[in-house]
């Protein structure tokens, strides 16, 4: 039970933090209602902790053997019902080594699509050309995509086959042990070509994402109350050198793009006699400046929104691959009535990122957001809480959960790439049909009795 109001507090103090930190920036984020994000900031996380507060109350959470579907969808209720029973029974390493050839072949397609090349020894000369220069690489790659290069069929279909090759990184991590050598030497391959994939294109957040699983996977371990004390250090070193070789390898990218001590970041101007820098050695200025924009510039665009009037985008404005993917399907653009197309001549939508509250404020205005955090918060502690108890289904789901959280001042990264949208819709939809979320009724009437008494 302490381990969860840690973890609340974690949560807490990195979301707040981050809103301190904007405020304190020496890059001169000024807006007339930096004020009033701030306080909705604040409002919103107070929704997200009444959720979490709320689901370990009166939420009970009990599984199915059966998922529930409308009769008229009974046929696929049985199929599926079939295929889980299966996929339990089938031990893991029957069918690891399948997910990862999925998943080396959509890596390798996409190294293909950005070194232009199929030849294996051109793509590893172009990797390590993007090791040694990734602002090069960032740029090419940029260029390839406004290119448009790559097989739409290719893209669909790994798009569909998504929630697969996500699992076998939470799932190999989780069941390292239970695992043969050729599967552990396969899901250790898998990982580097993922990771590959990001570091020819120059993309932090890719690496970044990869790294966050495996944290989230390995600390969930951690937390487990079999783990021995020896095995507990391993499991901290072995995260310790996830962090400290991700900040190295952000940081070496990061700074290659600008010059030393640039003027500007982010198109906004940098106060280099801010008290925040005087307190730091120079040497850290670039580093500090760099990471801290990356996690507090979507701020910026969360306060130039409350300029704006709402006009709903109806359940698809919530991110870059719903809004595509419904204007390339049904040629319907909700972009247009987005807060970041409003913005976009003072904040671009592309190059500069728009915190997640900005991106549900599309759908259900600013206020509205309120309640999808309140929304957050109550499957933050239920996914939370069925994943320390082991249930499969949570613990895939445990890793999208922190990426959302994690991402809420910088961008809605879950619901804007294909890979992790479609794995976290997936996931949830399987969560939610296999287990039933009911209300502790007892607790609700004896606490509002207690309500009645003390107002009376």
């Amino acid at each position: 039970m302490k381990k969860k109001w840690v973890i609340l507090g974690l949560i807490e103090a990195y979301q707040l933090g981050t809103l301190f930190l904007y405020l304190i920036s020496p890059i001169q984020y000024r807006s007339e209602h930096n004020a009033t994000m701030a306080i909705f900031v604040v409002l919103y996380q107070l929704m997200f902790v009444g959720g979490y507060l709320f689901a370990d109350r009166y939420l009970v959470v009990s599984h199915r053997d059966h998922m529930y579907l409308p009769k008229f969808m009974r046929p696929l209720q049985d199929l599926l019902h079939k295929v889980h029973v299966r996929f339990n029974q089938v031990h893991l390493n029957d069918y690891m080594w399948f997910l990862c050839i999925l998943s080396f072949m959509f890596s390798y397609n996409s190294l293909v699509r950005f070194s232009i090349s199929v030849n294996p020894v051109d793509i590893f000369q172009d990797l390590m050309a993007a090791i040694k220069n990734p602002d090069a690489a960032y740029y090419t790659n940029v260029q390839i995509s406004e290119m448009g290069l790559g097989g739409d069929a290719v893209t669909m279909l790994s798009t569909l086959l998504a929630p697969f090759y996500y699992m076998i990184a939470p799932l190999g991590i989780y069941k390292f042990k239970q695992l043969t050598i050729f599967n552990k030497i396969l899901l250790f391959l898998v990982l580097l070509m993922e990771a590959s994939t990001f570091i020819i294109r120059g993309q932090n957040i890719g690496i970044f994402r990869i790294v966050l699983i495996l944290a989230t996977i390995i600390l969930l371990k951690l937390g487990n109350k079999k783990s021995t004390a020896k095995s507990r250090r391993r499991v901290l070193l072995f995260a310790g050198i996830l962090f400290v070789g991700f900040v190295f390898y952000f940081v070496n990218g990061t700074t290659a793009r600008v010059d030393n001590l640039p003027t500007y970041i982010g198109l906004r101007r940098v106060d280099y006699d801010a008290w925040v820098l005087q307190i730091l050695p120079q040497s850290l200025w670039m580093p500090f400046l760099m990471i801290s924009t990356y996690l507090i510039q979507g701020y910026y665009g969360l306060a130039l929104s409350f300029r704006y009037p709402f006009t709903s985008t109806f359940g698809i404005g919530s991110g870059y691959f719903l809004i595509e993917n419904i204007k390339r399907f049904f040629n319907f653009d909700a972009f247009p009535w987005t807060y970041q197309a409003k913005m976009t001549y003072l904040w671009p939508s592309r190059s500069t990122w728009h915190t997640a509250y900005t991106w549900f404020a599309n759908d259900v205005s600013h206020l509205g957001v309120l309640m999808v955090l309140f929304i957050i918060g109550v499957m933050t502690y239920i996914i939370l809480n069925e994943s320390l108890k082991g249930k499969l289904i949570a613990i895939l789901l445990l890793p999208l959960i922190t990426l959302m959280i994690f991402f809420l001042p910088a961008n809605n990264v879950v619901l804007s790439t294909p890979y992790t949208a479609v794995s976290f819709v997936a996931f949830l939809g399987l969560f939610i049909l296999y287990n039933n979320i009911d209300l502790d009724k007892t607790k609700w009437r004896s606490d509002l009795k207690w309500t009645k008494k003390s107002s009376s």
